[in-house]
């Protein structure tokens, strides 16, 4: 199960990186893909802010 949820995941910031808008900025500690609506990192879950 949870093998499936980090695959998922890791999908997930595949199709996030794919559509990211030139200003969205990777997050400053693991790099990963981001949106500027986030406010914590997908990968991560460090806060934004």
């Amino acid at each position: 199960m949870l093998g499936t949820q980090r695959r998922r995941r890791r999908d997930l910031r595949d199709e996030r990186a794919s559509v990211q808008a030139p200003d969205d900025l990777p997050c400053p500690w693991c790099l990963a893909p981001t949106l500027e609506t986030d406010s914590r990192c997908p990968n991560c879950g460090q806060r934004f802010g």
